[in-house]
C-alpha cells in the first residue's frame, strides 16, 4: 500500500470516529432564563418532580435534552448539576424540539382513597390545613415522614403538603420515598434555593410568626421572596425581604418551592412585640381563613377574610347568637360565624346588633 493511499484511510479513519462526537454536539444547545425572575430546576419533566436548585432570571444553561412534547427541557449547569426546566420561561439558540428526547424517570403517584382529605403543611394534624383533595384525585409523591404515616405531595399548582398515607393508593411503596419532613436532621439552614410565591392580592410581612404583631411591609400577588424559617406548626414561615430585613407571613397565601418542614423552626428570632388585644370585648380567630360577611349569614356578600389567631373586636351578635358583628383592625364592621371564634365574654352577653 502506498504512502498516499495510507493517508487518505487514516484520514477518513479519523472522520469516522469523529462523527459521533460532532453529532453529540449537534444535539445540544444554550439557552438563558427568560419571563420569569425565579424558576425551579426539577429531577424531572413536570411540577410532581422534587426540587433541585433555584435559578434567577438571566441564568445561562446548557441544553441537553427534552420531553416528547418539548415542554420540558433537561438542562446542565456550570458544575455538572442536571435537571428539567419548563421550556416557556428558556430562551434557546436552537429549537427545543431538535434536541433528542431524554430519558425520564417515572414520578411516583397516588390516588386518594377517601371521600374528603386534608393536604396540611406538615406530616400531622397539628399543622394547618392548605386545602381538600377528593376521592378520586391524583397527587405526585415527593418524601415521607420517618415512618411512613404522612407523605410530601405536589398540588397541580406546584403547591407542596403533605397527606395521611392511609387515603392513598400509592404508584409505589411509601417506604420507597426519600425521607423529606425535616425532623431528623437537626438542619438550622434553609434548602438551598428555598422561595416562597405569594398568591394573595396583598400579603402583610409581620416582625414575627402571628397576626397580633406589626406589619413591616405589604407583599403582592407573584412576588417571590427567599424563605429562611418556620414556626413550629409550619402556620407561618419567615423570609428576606430585597431590603434585607426580615419578617413573617402566613404559610397559607404563599407557594412554597420546598415543604415546609424543610425549613428550620427559627420563631424564637422574630423582633418587635404582639399588638395589645383590642379594648373590649373580642375573639381570636380558630378558622385557616374565615370569611367576613355584610350580614349574619352566609347567604351575604364576603368583603374580607380573617385568618388563624386574628384578634378582632366584638360589636354584638344576632339574635341566635350563631353570627357575631366584629370591627376589624381596618375600622370595617362586618359579621362572621360564631363558631370558629373563642371569644373572650359570653356571646348571648353583647347586644342585638342584626
Amino acid at each position: 500500500m502506498n504512502r498516499s493511499l495510507r493517508w487518505v484511510i487514516a484520514v477518513f479513519l479519523l472522520a469516522a470516529l469523529m462523527m459521533p462526537s460532532l453529532a453529540a454536539l449537534a444535539q445540544t444547545g444554550s439557552g438563558q432564563i427568560t419571563g420569569v425572575s425565579r424558576l425551579n430546576v426539577r429531577s424531572g419533566p413536570g411540577v410532581g418532580y422534587p426540587l433541585v436548585v433555584v435559578l434567577d432570571a438571566g441564568a445561562n444553561v446548557t441544553l441537553i435534552g427534552r420531553n416528547g412534547d418539548a415542554s420540558w427541557v433537561n438542562i446542565q449547569l456550570a458544575g455538572g448539576v442536571q435537571g428539567w426546566v419548563n421550556a416557556r420561561y428558556v430562551t434557546a439558540n436552537i429549537a427545543i424540539d431538535s434536541l433528542p428526547v431524554s430519558a425520564q424517570g417515572t414520578a411516583a403517584s397516588a390516588t386518594v382513597n377517601a371521600y374528603y382529605l386534608n393536604v396540611r403543611t406538615g406530616p400531622g394534624v397539628g399543622f394547618a390545613i392548605i386545602g381538600p383533595l377528593g376521592q378520586g384525585d391524583g397527587v405526585s409523591m415527593v418524601g415521607r415522614n420517618a415512618d411512613a404515616s404522612w407523605v410530601e405531595i405536589v398540588l397541580p399548582n406546584g403547591t407542596h403538603g403533605w397527606v395521611n398515607s392511609g387515603w392513598l393508593i400509592p404508584s409505589i411503596p411509601v417506604i420507597n420515598l426519600p425521607i423529606t419532613d425535616g425532623q431528623g436532621g437537626g438542619t438550622t439552614n434553609p434548602p438551598s434555593g428555598a422561595v416562597g410565591v405569594v398568591t394573595a392580592f396583598f400579603l402583610n410581612v409581620r416582625s414575627g410568626p402571628a397576626v397580633t404583631y406589626p406589619s413591616l411591609a405589604r407583599l403582592s400577588q407573584n412576588d417571590t421572596v427567599n424563605l429562611i424559617g418556620r414556626n413550629a406548626d409550619g402556620s407561618w414561615v419567615q423570609l428576606a425581604l430585597n431590603d434585607g430585613r426580615q419578617g413573617w407571613v402566613n404559610a397559607g397565601w404563599m407557594r412554597l418551592s420546598v415543604g415546609v418542614t424543610s425549613l428550620p423552626i427559627t420563631d424564637g428570632s422574630s423582633s418587635g412585640s404582639p399588638l395589645p388585644p383590642p379594648p373590649g370585648p373580642n375573639a381570636t380567630v380558630t378558622a385557616f381563613y374565615l370569611n367576613v360577611r355584610y350580614g349574619p349569614s352566609s347567604t351575604y356578600g364576603t368583603f374580607t377574610r380573617l385568618v388563624r389567631d386574628q384578634v378582632v373586636s366584638l360589636v354584638g351578635r344576632n339574635a341566635s347568637g350563631t353570627w357575631v358583628q366584629i370591627q376589624i383592625p381596618a375600622g370595617a364592621s362586618g359579621w362572621v360565624n360564631a363558631n370558629y371564634l373563642i371569644p373572650s365574654v359570653a356571646i348571648n352577653t353583647l347586644p342585638v346588633t342584626g
